[in-house]
């Protein structure tokens, strides 16, 4: 059964919670929450019950001190060390941004201690001069700035795409693919959302 979905506010408490899981191996307080989120602890407390409620989250042992516990769609618990990949991203033409968990990618040290956040997974062929393949889980850390020449994942009028990034003097960003068959995207600044930095790309092989 699928669960309600998270409104914006709801997603973004989630993603740092996730992030804290991952990083430090137990979850936030709710005073940490609160202070993250320039909130107090009572409205960390409703957002928490609300993502409980909706299957999201679960409360692990007993007392007035409980770990929170991500939880996937079959309701197990998400260990630490795991990142969820939320969505698909191109790296080619931009393709719509998909915000549901599609499943799971082991996290090592070095991205936890970066600040990763989540994967996202790659289709299209504009970045293999980069070392990003089609279907490559990138790992993104969630910020909303970056410096020239970052490889980014990029939200355009809704679409998502993951390129490296330059602005230009002209007031525009230039989004540049890494394989000569693929043309740049050239934007307004203001058309140009920065959801993440890519720190790195994790491959399965068969």
């Amino acid at each position: 059964m699928s669960r309600p979905e998270l409104s914006a506010p709801q997603q973004k408490y989630l993603t740092w919670i996730a992030k804290i899981i991952a990083k430090t191996g137990r979850s936030p307080t709710l005073e940490e929450i609160g202070e993250h989120f320039e909130s107090s602890a009572v409205n960390a407390y409703k957002i928490v019950e609300i993502l409980v409620r909706k299957g999201y989250l679960r409360k692990s042992g007993s007392g007035p001190v409980r770990e929170l516990e991500l939880i996937d769609e079959e309701g197990t618990t998400v260990h630490s060390g795991q990142l969820p990949i939320i969505g698909r991203v191109a790296a080619g033409s931009p393709l719509l941004a998909v915000e549901n968990r599609i499943g799971y990618v082991s996290l090592d040290d070095t991205f936890s201690r970066r600040g990763a956040s989540y994967a996202l997974l790659v289709k299209g062929e504009s970045m293999i001069d980069a070392g990003i393949l089609p279907g490559d889980k990138v790992i993104v850390r969630q910020q909303v700035t970056a410096e020239k020449g970052q490889i980014v994942v990029a939200l355009i009028n809704d679409e998502a795409t993951v390129k490296k990034y330059y602005p230009l003097a002209s007031g525009k960003v230039r989004l540049k693919a890494e394989n000569p068959n693929f043309d740049d995207i050239v934007v307004s600044a203001n058309e140009c959302s920065i959801q993440g930095i890519v720190l790195g790309s994790y491959r399965e092989f068969k």
